[in-house]
């Protein structure tokens, strides 16, 4: 829209509480974010910045239109890896390598053995192993807390953090996240054709995107799907058994199906113990995942507020309208309009 204005401010925030406790000079033009949907840390960025002094970095995004009306979104929360002071423009300035909270997960190991029992709850479990070292874990509504382990597991003392997390969220069918104050989320998962659509990227009067786009392709990375569990005893009697497993396979008319290319390419799963129709989704939305041919849109777009990777929408052209799942954005400088190239994994 003719006439919109973004601006740009920075807060030092506590590691521990994610509470503002001061103000940080930064050059918002030399600043940049990526989001990143299938990355460890899932949020990186570089802040060029004057007279930093410790803690976290919150930065702050303001959209004011002529109508009046004004947009507030928090871009991120980030710890600070490295300082590196730069006297290239004569001005005492640093460049502040920065990731999302998740980097405290990621760069820590289990100092001990974690152990769960069969029975105890899940949600508890996570909350437990993320929290031990200082995390906040914000869990949404539809995560079930009364869902209880079927049987005994341990992670072994010196295990990646954020990896353990990773696969017990996984066991449970829910992902774990980050949200844009610091905070780590635990969600159920959902693919991402049923993700409710965050935005419309619309060609019109009031498009958002640039005219160039760029369009790939990506082969699959399997063809065939086999997920399994098992237990030594059933500890739970919830009647399941002591294993079951389950394969799926690309139809005949998939490009690199086995029909097709005349191999196999075969992805194994290990999951928590469950009914074998759950077995079977979780093995179908895996291989819907990986399928081959997979197609992606690149486009560039003004800033949109609290739009995010991970999130769904619609790419709509005089020709297509297309599903798809935002999986990357750059945004290259805090400058105005946000300008962000966003990498959309076309689903439908």
């Amino acid at each position: 829209m003719t006439g919109r204005r973004d601006s740009y401010s920075f807060d030092v925030v506590d590691p521990f509480s994610l509470v503002k406790r001061g103000t940080l000079t930064a050059f918002p033009d030399e600043c940049s974010i990526t989001y990143g949907y299938y990355t460890q840390n899932l949020i990186s960025a570089t802040i060029i910045a004057k007279d930093y002094d410790g803690g976290l970095v919150r930065v702050n995004h303001t959209i004011e239109l002529p109508d009046g009306t004004v947009a507030t979104e928090v871009l991120g929360t980030f710890f600070v890896e490295s300082v590196e002071d730069d006297y290239s423009t004569g001005i005492d300035r640093q460049r502040l390598t920065c990731y999302s909270t998740h980097w405290r997960l990621s760069q820590d190991a289990l100092a001990y053995d974690f152990s769960r029992r069969a029975g105890d709850k899940c949600q508890a479990g996570i909350k437990l192993l993320c929290e031990a070292e200082g995390a906040t874990l914000i869990t949404y509504g539809e995560v079930d807390k009364n869902k209880a382990h079927t049987q005994d597991f341990r992670f072994a003392a010196g295990e990646n953090r954020l990896e353990c997390l990773n696969t017990y969220a996984g066991w449970c069918g829910w992902i774990l996240g980050v949200d844009d104050m610091g905070r780590q989320t635990l969600d159920v998962y959902y693919p991402p054709e049923y993700r409710s659509p965050a935005y419309v990227f619309e060609n019109g009067m009031n498009c958002t995107y640039t005219d160039e786009r760029r369009d790939a392709l990506t082969g699959s990375v399997c063809n065939r799907v086999v997920a399994r569990w098992s237990r030594e005893k059933d500890q739970s009697n919830d009647g399941l058994g002591l294993s079951d497993y389950v394969t799926v396979d690309l139809p005949a008319t998939a490009s690199l199906s086995y029909e097709s290319a005349g191999r196999r390419i075969t992805h194994v799963l290990d999951v928590d113990p469950c009914t074998h129709a759950e077995l079977t989704d979780v093995a179908k939305n895996y291989l819907a995942q990986h399928d081959a041919s997979i197609r992606y849109i690149e486009i560039e777009h003004v800033g949109i507020p609290n739009l995010r990777a991970g999130q769904t929408c619609w790419y709509i052209t005089d020709t297509e309208n297309l599903l798809c799942e935002i999986t990357q954005m750059d945004v290259a400088a805090l400058s105005p309009l946000m300008m962000t190239k966003s990498k959309l994994k076309v689903i439908k």
